[in-house]
């Protein structure tokens, strides 16, 4: 986005080069200007004249002009400055709100600043709707999560689309997926996967100290089969009862507690283990689903996920979407034996199963009695061509 420069008559307000005279008959709106000129002019003045009288008068002119001559003034390139001075003026009406904030050329920081005070339902629907800007500028997207005007579908779009942006941001960034694979994914819609690759700046976190300490932390990759055991019984009972109460571990949970949705989704896409288990069992399904894109997991952690009754069946569903975690028949046992797993997972998988492991499920009290029931024709079938 190009800055504009201020007109020239606003430069020599601004520099103080302007004759007192002259700035007096701005002020008062007796200099005939174009609307540009004039409310760039009043603009500079409200704020930075060197006299108090000059700066109150000007900025009472420009609250008294007629509304189009500050919407044509509005829909035009103006400064950064003269937005700014707009933006702080809570008496504009809503049609020039609605023209400030689809100006290309306003400060990021000039319509958060909007977003964070309006109360018109069509204004926020458009603030809302600029995906590209709310990419470009996070504080955009935390503004209007902090309006209470904003009501529950909005706020839930907006949650959303921000988390589902997020992480395909950081997705395409880390090399962990192309927009094609994206494409692929039921969760992201052509136009989301644009926009966020389309957005020229990354998008900025809170904690990445913090993050950044738990990313780039040494961890032993579980091989041993008792550890994988105890992380798939721990899995299967309670994950959060299962973690670890080390400085370190507790230290994380209460770092993760006060960070916000885009920290969230970072730590669970590049942490380590201990990130992982904790965000695995996150209340913002996209923060948990993460966990399993993130490139570091260990087969035996999506097994022990696979197996958990705790976590949404949503990761469950991503989980059995993945090529490589179906590849391993541990993982699709977990997923068939695990009763929130649904159910048309579960019974495509069935058909996948050992001899064994089908006249277990047959007898099993802890599967569902779809899956029980299923496995019983199959072993009875089986035995039959015998």
């Amino acid at each position: 986005m190009t800055e504009i420069a201020l007109p020239e008559k606003a430069l020599q307000i601004l520099n103080g080069t302007m004759a007192e005279r002259l700035r007096a008959g701005i002020a008062a709106g007796a200099v005939p200007m174009p609307p540009i000129e004039l409310v760039s002019c009043l603009a500079v003045m409200a704020a930075r004249d060197a006299s108090e009288s000059l700066r109150s008068k000007a900025l009472l002119t420009l609250q008294e002009l007629p509304a189009q001559v500050r919407i044509t003034a509005i829909q035009a390139p103006l400064a950064p400055p003269v937005f700014r001075v707009l933006g702080k003026f809570w008496t504009l009406a809503r049609d020039e709100r609605e023209w400030l904030i689809l100006n290309n050329d306003a400060p990021d920081d000039v319509v958060t600043e909007v977003a964070r005070h309006e109360s018109d339902a069509r204004v926020l629907e458009i603030l809302s709707g600029n995906q590209t800007r709310m990419l470009r500028h996070v504080a955009l997207v935390e503004a209007l999560l902090g309006n209470a005007s904003v009501g529950p579908a909005m706020r839930a779009k907006l949650e959303e689309f921000f988390g589902r942006a997020y992480a395909g941001k950081i997705l395409l960034q880390q090399g962990l997926a192309t927009k094609e694979e994206l494409a692929e994914d039921e969760e992201w819609d052509t136009d989301l996967i644009n926009a966020v690759a389309d957005a020229p700046h990354d998008i900025a976190t809170d904690h990445d100290d913090i993050i950044n300490d738990f990313i780039n932390r040494d961890e032993a990759e579980v091989t041993d089969e008792e550890e994988a055991a105890r992380l798939i019984a721990a899995a299967s009972d309670d994950m959060e009862a299962a973690k670890s109460d080390n400085p370190d571990m507790n230290n994380l949970r209460k770092a993760i507690k006060d960070m916000t949705v885009p920290a969230k989704i970072k730590l669970a896409l590049m942490g380590g283990k201990e990130a992982r288990s904790l965000l695995v069992t996150d209340g913002n399904k996209i923060i948990s689903s993460m966990v399993i894109r993130n490139p570091r997991i260990s087969l035996k952690e999506v097994q022990a996920i696979s197996a958990s009754k705790t976590v949404r069946d949503d990761m469950l569903r991503s989980i059995a979407r993945n090529k490589k975690f179906m590849k391993v028949y541990a993982i699709k046992l977990a997923l068939v034996e695990n009763p929130k797993t649904p159910i048309a997972i579960s019974l495509q998988l069935l058909t996948q199963m050992r001899d064994s492991d089908l006249k277990r499920l047959a007898k099993s009290k802890g599967v569902s009695n779809n899956i029980a029931t299923q496995a019983r024709r199959m072993v009875q079938k089986k035995q039959q061509k015998h």
